[in-house]
């Protein structure tokens, strides 16, 4: 087993890659998600988002990318919230 490609998701790290999924780059989700790359890398660098890592490269499943949008959508969601919250002056 290859200590270098690592995931991280919900369910804990997993030691080895998904042979039968497609592995999509930052720029590839980038494009899928409307979000920029580099953000992406640096939100799997720090372990905010789902992603596989492997050495310094990240790769995002299908379901990677659908956890990534459901955040952003709960994110958005809540700060809506809190705007409407907010009094007029």
């Amino acid at each position: 087993m290859d200590d270098s490609t690592t995931t991280t998701t919900d369910l804990g790290t997993s030691r080895e890659a998904p042979v039968d999924q497609v592995l999509y780059t930052p720029e590839q989700a980038e494009e899928r998600l409307n979000l920029n790359a580099l953000w992406l890398k640096r939100q799997a660098k720090v372990g905010r988002i789902p992603c596989w890592r492997m050495g310094k490269l990240y790769r995002f499943t299908e379901e990677h990318i659908a956890e990534i949008a459901r955040i952003g959508s709960k994110k958005a969601t809540a700060e809506a919230g809190r705007a409407s919250g907010r009094r007029s002056r």
